[in-house]
């Protein structure tokens, strides 16, 4: 995955209206646990709580 944009929300609501605001970007909304699932498969050991 890569992106040129990346926001973080606090909640998928806000998320929504800043994409209805910005027509001109594309892409999706993505829950939390997709976003740290990426954030492992990309980052690996970085990411290990030990």
């Amino acid at each position: 995955m890569c992106c040129d944009i990346l926001n973080l929300f606090a909640g998928p609501s806000l998320a929504q209206q800043w994409q209805q605001a910005h027509p001109e970007v594309r892409g999706e909304i993505g829950s939390q646990a997709c976003a740290v699932q990426i954030g492992q498969g990309v980052f690996g050991p970085v990411l290990r709580d030990d």
